[in-house]
């Protein structure tokens, strides 16, 4: 893929200019396309979206690999031993929330698909069966909120070890750890239905502006609100056989577009899971080559 050409103001105190090191100027780009989009992202993110914003965080990894190669950043991790192990248990900690909201994305697919079936045998009696899927809704928004706090700790984390080090390599992991976890958080607050909390919502702005009507297909702020909020109007029916035979068709095809959206998520996730796997190693063995 071939880097953005983005001018950052974001200035460093470095020995490292980026105009003489072309890797370290391509991880600036990426540190500022991730940033622009975390900005740019709208109040009610959805999950096309996301796929989106993870393709350039992990063009942001290959990036950083690629830097922290260089002769410099190999001196600098040798030498900052308790910076990059912090660094690593971040990682691991991201690589624990990858594997939880990958989860909870792969079991809310299948729940849809079993319902899909349902809806298309036109099967009366699929109360118990949305009951059964709000119920794992439920679980799954307790869950993401375990990653929430797992993702905030690492925040705090993040302050004291910049207050300790200026390097230009220290700050590029806390650059690109501190963009992972906001890219996390955005996604674990939509799972969860979460309001955004203030400090991510100091860092980020709306854009665009609700539309003063929505038809039947705009209702909800995302894919899976859309699908949350169908559901819970076909359990409630108590209308008509036509009027309910309308809400089943609502219903199916916002399922069927949350199912293609998840399965584009678990894919990018899939590969930020790698991504997290292979920094973590590269980090492990420059701490192991002294």
């Amino acid at each position: 893929m071939a880097v953005p050409k983005v001018n950052s103001s974001h200035t460093r105190t470095s020995s490292l200019p980026s105009s003489s090191h072309p890797t370290l100027g391509k991880v600036e780009d990426y540190l500022h396309l991730v940033k622009s989009w975390e900005v740019a992202s709208p109040r009610s993110t959805t999950c096309g979206s996301f796929c989106s914003g993870f393709r350039n965080l992990i063009e942001l990894f290959l990036c950083m690999d690629e830097f922290l190669q260089m002769p410099l950043s190999q001196q600098f991790l040798q030498q900052k031993e308790s910076h990059v192990s912090q660094v690593m248990d971040d990682f691991l900690i991201l690589l624990d929330v990858c594997g939880m909201v990958k989860d909870s994305l792969v079991q809310m697919r299948e729940q849809l698909q079993g319902l899909s079936s349902l809806f298309r045998r036109r099967e009366s009696s699929f109360h118990e069966s949305i009951a059964f899927y709000r119920g794992i809704r439920r679980r799954m928004k307790k869950d993401m909120t375990k990653c929430l706090s797992l993702l905030k700790s690492m925040r705090s984390q993040t302050s004291a070890v910049r207050g300790d080090d200026h390097e230009v390599v220290g700050s590029i992991l806390c650059d690109v750890k501190d963009s992972t976890v906001s890219t996390f958080e955005l996604l674990v607050q939509m799972i969860s239905g979460h309001k955004r909390s203030a400090s991510v919502l100091s860092k980020l702005r709306s854009i665009g502006s609700r539309r003063c009507e929505k038809n039947e297909d705009e209702v909800g702020e995302n894919e899976i609100e859309r699908v949350d909020e169908a559901l819970r109007a076909l359990y409630a029916c108590t209308s008509s056989e036509g009027e309910r035979k309308n809400e089943v068709q609502i219903a199916e095809r916002r399922m069927v577009d949350l199912e293609l959206c998840l399965r584009e998520t678990e894919a990018e996730l899939d590969t930020m899971f790698r991504c997290l796997i292979k920094a973590r190693v590269f980090l492990l063995n420059a701490l192991t080559a002294c």
